[in-house]
């Protein structure tokens, strides 16, 4: 993993040290590719805010063989083995809506950026 993002600041290297990560990442991407990482930023956020909303900030898990949500070393709530369930595809479907929102930013980003600087000589 070292090895690749050493590469990358390699290959982006003076720009590399600059502060331009957040909402101007995809400033010079086409369009679409800006409003298509907004949109799934959006779901993303929207994942997050479902999954704590129902857990209350506790993560489902099995301690002693009771299913519960467990949050900050204690046992907030003991749940029925369905409830355990959809509470964990809740918090898969999550995690996944946050990898394919990073995992297309990046892309979009080194795949469709547009040099600059190459156009204006």
């Amino acid at each position: 993993m070292r090895l690749l993002f050493g590469q990358i600041f390699v290959l982006e290297y003076p720009a590399s040290l600059t502060k331009r990560f957040g909402p101007n990442l995809l400033k010079n991407s086409p369009t679409w590719a800006s409003v298509g990482a907004r949109l799934l930023g959006l779901i993303a956020t929207l994942h997050v805010i479902y999954f704590f909303a129902q857990t209350g900030f506790a993560d489902p898990s099995v301690r002693d063989g009771e299913y519960v949500l467990y949050a900050h070393g204690r046992i907030s709530t003991v749940i029925s083995e369905e409830e355990y369930i959809a509470l964990k595809h809740l918090q898969e479907r999550m995690f996944a809506a946050l990898f394919v929102f990073f995992y297309f930013t990046i892309t979009a980003y080194w795949l469709f950026r547009r040099d600059l600087n190459a156009r204006s000589n």
